[in-house]
């Protein structure tokens, strides 16, 4: 673009006025004042920059031209340097265009066989889905079925509200074999007269009045209590049971029971065997009167 800027100072027809200052040798002007604009004019400036914006400056042809001038050569490089980079880029586009055309073509090829192979594999998928879902549906009406007929057993099942108690209970139990619910006579309680005489501070042996049979073999003695139809008083008894085995002597009881009372039985001889013999030894101190006739209570059971 080119900018022309034309100054003309005209002084036709027009009032001005100045201040003349005096200097030796020389008349100076600082200024001129233009009466129909009523503005001073102060300067003629050369600045070929147009940088000041002074409203009392006038500025000069030569200033004029060379801005001019100036502001077309800027343009003008940057409109060459445009048109390089342009045909550059025309350069490259050609050069691009003639190189990847073939291979462009190529890899659509390509493409186009590919997205027909996806197309076969997607039909053949199709028809498998479609095979599949004719399964899921066969097996929704069979779980369907199912679930009816699960719904009418569980209505049917035999409830106890006892269950947890009968969860606990071990297979020994519910054998009909079993040996502890072979008979009635699990529990057995056997009562033997072991004196009819006045017991002393001395003990007193019944002899091996009691024999266990086979039918007692295996069992086991949990349980002695003595008793006594004239029982004395103020005093302390003792009934102890001994065990007969095979020649040996054991005591069963590690102390005796008291009349009214039971012994404590030491559990390495409260076990019975075929040909067992019992004997009862019997003592009391301190009874006025004494203690007349024993009996004792013996529990066994069977394991």
């Amino acid at each position: 673009m080119r900018k022309i800027f034309l100054l003309i100072l005209l002084f036709v027809g027009v009032k001005a006025s100045c201040q003349i200052p005096f200097e030796m040798g020389a008349i100076k002007i600082d200024s001129v004042y233009l009466n129909e604009s009523s503005r001073w004019l102060k300067e003629y400036s050369n600045d070929t920059t147009l940088a000041s914006e002074d409203s009392t400056a006038a500025i000069s042809e030569y200033a004029a031209k060379t801005y001019i001038d100036n502001e077309i050569a800027e343009k003008q490089d940057s409109i060459d340097n445009l048109r390089d980079t342009v045909q550059s880029h025309n350069t490259r586009l050609i050069a691009v265009e003639s190189s990847t055309s073939g291979a462009l073509q190529d890899s659509i090829n390509a493409h186009t066989d590919s997205l027909q192979s996806h197309n076969t594999r997607v039909n053949t998928n199709l028809t498998s889905i479609t095979s599949q879902a004719d399964s899921i549906n066969y097996l929704g009406d069979t779980t369907r079925s199912h679930n009816t007929r699960l719904i009418v057993l569980e209505d049917s099942v035999h409830q106890h509200a006892n269950k947890t108690t009968l969860d606990a209970v071990t297979a020994a139990y519910l054998d009909a074999d079993s040996t502890r619910l072979a008979g009635v006579n699990d529990t057995v309680i056997v009562m033997i007269r072991v004196t009819d005489d006045t017991l002393t501070t001395s003990e007193v042996y019944a002899g091996y009045i009691l024999p266990f049979s086979t039918a007692f073999n295996g069992w086991q003695l949990v349980e002695v209590l003595a008793y006594s139809p004239g029982e004395g008083t103020g005093g302390t008894a003792a009934v102890n049971v001994y065990r007969l085995r095979g020649g040996s002597r054991e005591t069963v009881t590690d102390s005796g029971a008291d009349i009214g009372g039971s012994a404590s039985i030491d559990d390495n001889y409260d076990d019975i065997e075929t040909g067992d013999y019992y004997d009862f030894g019997y003592v009391e101190t301190g009874a006025s009167p004494n203690t007349i006739a024993v009996d004792v209570y013996l529990k066994l059971i069977r394991p």
